[in-house]
């Protein structure tokens, strides 16, 4: 078989696993007329009957729905948490028409009191017009007011989002692309290096961009080395810091579901993103003294080396990121299009870390007592960062101070995406003002450092 043949092979098989896995991901089944129709739950009153083990003072009896109690509702559970559009309720009969509520929760029969639609119960159809977030698994009714009230539900339509479909064909049309385009650079990298190096322009660009990702790669290795587990040590550490606090919290303080999510799932979604930031900013901090020799001897770019350092980071957290769709896999919640939104925060955590280490790396050489003020700031700044307590538990009259907190748009948009389904773009306020903040502190943190790195040689 020629390489050729074994290279549109591999290219083929890469480009059916990306979309089945986007298909399952996004649909929840193997069934690809979905390709071309919205997907609809229906259930008959038989299915409402059979639900009657999350039936709360109903009865059904002689084809009626009667309550026996007041604040009587039936849950219907959804087979999976979708997107929903709309919902079209037929009763051939009810006691007095009224409107009633819609309650809905995303994994967990409790429903939250302000989550609700309001709809008509009246004889004959109604088509109730939601506004969906991304993920709803269970819905429940209330079809009475007070005790005896009845209805006679015949039919019960679930019309999953228009919009689940679009994003369906959008990302995965994206990834197919970017995976082709990894595909071509990579099998042709040897045409692709000898484009580069017929510009001596293009050839020293490359160039520096190779000795920065080979410096951050042996950074990393230099982290582990000369132990026997080397990298595992990187993994071990934070891994016990969410399990010993998942202990502590679950087992000890026995906290209940977050949001409907298992309690590790919304901590796990907190602490690794904190654990990049933390690991990039306080190694970065120490970027132009640990490489003193670089700085004072070596011919290299030493604005780099803050990135260095912060590369080294995300290589880290590129293990751990797998290590989190691990989990969620694992308790049945992978996140499928929404690994999307976890390189998106990731790519913020890059950014405002590396303006953070701009200022404190620059100020470090001159004052050494920034080294031994970060691990206070840091201890300070994640007890701040709502990641492992809930923003919602501070009053609306104090929610601008965490909303100054740029971090706080970061660990409760990986929640978000993860647990909610909502994608990065959804609280569009905050990421303008997540950006506008650490560009910013790019900016100013370069200029400060292009600004005394003359100096730099002098004082180390």
């Amino acid at each position: 078989m020629s390489k050729k043949i074994l290279k549109f092979i591999v290219w083929l098989l890469g480009i059916a696993g990306i979309f089945m896995l986007m298909y399952v991901s996004t649909f929840k089944t193997t069934d690809f007329r979905y390709l071309n129709e919205d997907k609809v739950l229906e259930y008959s009153f038989e299915d409402l009957q059979k639900a009657t083990a999350v039936n709360t003072g109903i009865k059904f009896e002689n084809g009626k729905g009667v309550l026996s109690s007041e604040g009587a509702f039936f849950v219907i559970k959804l087979p999976h948490a979708f997107q929903i559009g709309s919902i079209d309720i037929k009763l051939d009969d009810c006691s007095e028409e009224h409107t009633s509520k819609i309650y809905y929760s995303i994994d967990n029969e409790e429903m939250v009191p302000d989550q609700w639609w309001e709809f008509d119960v009246k004889k004959g159809e109604t088509s109730v017009k939601v506004d969906s977030p991304s993920k709803i698994a269970y819905l429940r009714f209330d079809f009475g007011e007070k005790v005896n009230d009845y209805f006679v539900p015949s039919m019960i339509k679930i019309n999953v989002a228009k919009t689940v479909r679009a994003k369906f064909y959008i990302f995965t049309a994206l990834t197919e692309v970017l995976f082709t385009i990894a595909c071509a650079l990579y099998f042709g990298r040897r045409r692709v290096r000898d484009w580069i190096n017929r510009s001596e322009k293009r050839a020293a660009v490359y160039n520096e961009c190779d000795q920065v990702f080979s410096l951050a790669l042996s950074d990393f290795k230099a982290r582990f080395s000369g132990s026997y587990l080397g990298i595992v040590w990187g993994i071990i550490q934070p891994l016990s810091t969410i399990l010993l606090f998942w202990f502590v919290f679950q087992v000890g303080f026995r906290s209940g579901a977050i949001t409907g999510y298992p309690f590790i799932l919304w901590l796990s979604a907190g602490m690794i993103p904190w654990n990049y930031f933390y690991d990039a900013w306080f190694g970065g901090t120490g970027a132009f003294t640990n490489y003193g020799y670089i700085v004072k001897k070596v011919v290299f770019k030493i604005e780099y080396l803050p990135l260095v350092k912060v590369l080294s980071s995300t290589i880290l957290n590129m293990i751990f990121n797998v290590i989190l769709v691990c989990i969620y896999s694992i308790y049945g919640h992978f996140m499928g299009v929404h690994i999307v939104d976890m390189l998106y925060y990731s790519v913020c955590i890059f950014v405002l870390s590396l303006g953070l280490s701009f200022i404190t790396a620059t100020l470090n050489v001159f004052i050494k007592d920034v080294g031994q003020f970060m691990g206070i700031a840091l201890q300070i700044l994640m007890w701040l960062t709502p990641m492992m307590w809930q923003y919602t538990m501070i009053p609306d009259r104090l929610s601008w101070i965490y909303r100054f907190n740029p971090l706080h748009y970061i660990i409760n948009g990986y929640r978000e995406s993860l647990i909610q389904g909502y994608f990065f773009y959804h609280n569009w306020k905050q990421m303008i003002y997540f950006w506008v903040v650490s560009l910013t502190i790019l900016f100013v943190g370069m200029r400060l450092m292009h600004k005394l790195k003359d100096q730099f040689a002098d004082v180390l």
